[in-house]
C-alpha cells in the first residue's frame, strides 16, 4: 500500500485526492508501457543472437 501524500502542514492526508489518484493510474499505465516495451526489445535482441549463432554454425 502507498503511503498517503503529505498536506501543506506536513502530515499524512486522510485519502488521495481525485486528482492524485488520475496521476497514481497515468502512472501505473507508463509503467506497464515502459515494461512491455522493454520486453519486447529484450525478446528481438535475443531472437537476433539466437539468429546469428544459427549463421555462425552453418559458416
Amino acid at each position: 500500500m502507498l503511503p498517503l501524500p503529505l498536506n501543506r502542514r506536513g502530515r499524512a492526508q486522510q485519502s488521495y485526492t481525485h486528482q492524485q489518484l488520475r496521476g497514481l493510474e497515468d502512472l501505473e499505465k507508463l509503467c506497464d508501457h515502459t515494461i512491455t516495451t522493454f520486453e519486447a526489445e529484450i525478446k528481438a535482441f535475443n531472437d537476433k543472437d539466437k539468429i546469428q549463432i544459427s549463421i555462425s554454425k552453418k559458416e
